[in-house]
């Protein structure tokens, strides 16, 4: 007997069918919703413009936007997971960072942010793991001299 929370194939809506073919096959909401890259890159400069101002209340909604219909942007992850550590938000920061890391896992610097942010809530053993993923970063081609001195910076912090 099947779970009544299961749903089959049968249950779906033509819609649903056609956003789970189009996620399936590497798009995106934006794409199942019609919004073109453009789109996506105004309310992402919007949400920048308020970071920069310093309004990382108004700001993080504009990055929640950009990421859930352009998930596979590490940029726009990263500025949610900027957002969310300077609002002192560290676990949804450290959430957001792994999405911009499991993108692009030759920049070291989601994994950078992320042992600030366990620095921040004292966790030194996961700072610590998180700066040896950065290492690893660097070793497969990311990174350059500034995240070199930083995860150093880092290291004498633990």
């Amino acid at each position: 007997m099947a779970d009544s929370t299961t749903v089959s194939e049968a249950q779906l809506t033509e819609f649903q069918e056609k956003a789970m073919e189009l996620l399936a096959n590497g798009g995106t909401l934006a794409d199942l919703r019609g919004l073109g890259p453009q789109d996506i890159e105004t309310i992402y400069s919007i949400g920048f413009n308020f970071y920069n101002q310093a309004k990382y209340e108004q700001a993080e909604p504009m990055f929640q936007f950009a990421c859930v219909y352009s998930h596979l942007e590490p940029r726009y992850w990263m500025a949610l997971g900027n957002c969310r550590q300077m609002m002192k938000n560290y676990k949804g920061a450290v959430d957001a960072y792994g999405f911009a890391f499991m993108l692009d896992n030759k920049d070291p610097w989601p994994t950078i942010q992320t042992a600030i942010c366990y620095l921040a809530q004292g966790n030194k053993e996961l700072a610590a793991d998180s700066l040896t993923l950065a290492d690893r970063s660097i070793r497969n081609g990311g990174g350059n001299e500034t995240a070199r001195q930083r995860i150093q910076a880092l290291r004498q912090a633990l």
